[in-house]
């Protein structure tokens, strides 16, 4: 029954998480939590929530998507979604070899892993 917030792009770097985390506190109206695309965003989006004062999760719990190498290691510790980036490339392959050949498309799911670190909470 929740209505999303607004959708801020970026381009995957720190910069853009960064600028997106500034954008939000701009608004005025900050939301409980923020899912972000990928951790390298989340790292610039930490950085604009420091210099406010806006303190994670306390405030806003941050997830981000990847478990990109030091994730762990940020300020709180990200909360992210692991991908298998290695049967990713397999199943993509797969996929293509076979729409090479003309063969039946192999149905393969892929089934992300949460990692709870200490950047969600429950809401305020």
């Amino acid at each position: 029954g929740l209505e999303p917030g607004p959708c801020l792009r970026g381009d995957w770097l720190p910069a853009s998480g960064y600028a997106a985390g500034r954008q939000l506190l701009a608004d005025g109206d900050l939301p409980t939590a923020v899912f972000v695309a990928n951790d390298q965003m989340c790292q610039g989006l930490l950085r604009a929530f420091a210099e406010t004062g806006v303190r994670c999760p306390d405030d806003v719990s941050l997830v981000g998507f990847d478990d990109f190498l030091g994730t762990d290691q940020y300020t709180p510790p990200l909360t992210t979604v692991r991908q298998d980036f290695s049967l990713l490339g397999e199943v993509c392959v797969e996929m293509l070899l076979a729409q090479i050949s003309g063969g039946p498309t192999p149905a393969r799911s892929l089934v992300p892993e949460l990692v709870i670190r200490k950047s969600t909470a429950p809401p305020r």
